[in-house]
């Protein structure tokens, strides 16, 4: 288990079983899955609403955070095998100070080959719930 990613250095494995969102050209050693997109709310409030996320679920379990480098690491548990992923984001703010920030999270399973997916819905599934937390309408 990790207790924090270098998303500089880091280097994926050759299975598909990984995610990999990040500013483009953020990662030295690994090309992103998808680019993250500037996020024009505080990061202060994304790193709340990742842990108000986190918190509510029971098949998620914090394991390490750090709210003034914008880094949390948490475990997600499958229901039925009781596999476990590491989710390791790191909020990046915006050289526009409080404006804005942008994203780096690494979803990899610590077993298998494949994963069927998981790790990419699971990525794609917090961001769509971090919008409808932060979007107000």
């Amino acid at each position: 288990m990790m207790d924090t990613v270098s998303f500089k250095r880091l280097k994926r494995p050759q299975s598909p079983n990984t995610y990999l969102l990040a500013p483009e050209g953020f990662c030295d050693e690994a090309e992103p899955d998808t680019v993250s997109d500037p996020l024009m709310i505080p990061p202060i409030e994304i790193y709340d609403a990742f842990i108000s996320m986190i918190a509510a679920r029971a098949d998620w379990t914090l394991q390490t955070t750090d709210e003034a480098r914008g880094l949390i690491h948490f475990v997600a548990t499958s229901r039925f095998m009781r596999f476990k992923d590491d989710i390791h984001i790191l909020i990046l703010p915006e050289d526009t100070g409080d404006a804005g920030a942008r994203l780096a999270v690494y979803s990899s399973s610590r077993i298998g080959h494949s994963d069927l997916g998981a790790n990419r819905k699971r990525v794609m599934h917090m961001l769509t719930n971090l919008n409808k937390m932060l979007v107000k309408t």
